[in-house]
């Protein structure tokens, strides 16, 4: 049970991965035409759309509170093991 729980976390963080690699091109683009804006190649400068720079937050932050949630649970379920080993010697 705990197992599937873990797994579906790490589902979840693969999907906000996925979602953090497929706005990558704005961020790149917004980085590309500032640095060519700097240089006076253009004037215009890409801004990222606000719903994209939440979204992107959004991600992150969710990766993060269920890494560390895997992190406790994974650890959880060693020492169930390592007890149940014990009681079997």
């Amino acid at each position: 049970m705990q197992q599937k729980r873990i797994n579906e976390m790490y589902q979840r963080i693969h999907e906000s991965k996925q979602l953090l690699k497929a706005t990558d091109y704005h961020i790149t683009k917004a980085e590309d035409t500032k640095i060519m804006a700097e240089r006076g190649m253009t004037s215009e400068v890409y801004a990222i759309p606000d719903l994209i720079l939440l979204e992107r937050a959004n991600a992150r932050s969710e990766i993060n509170r269920l890494e560390s949630e895997i992190e406790i649970l994974e650890e959880e379920l060693r020492n169930h093991i390592e007890e149940i080993e014990e009681m079997e010697l």
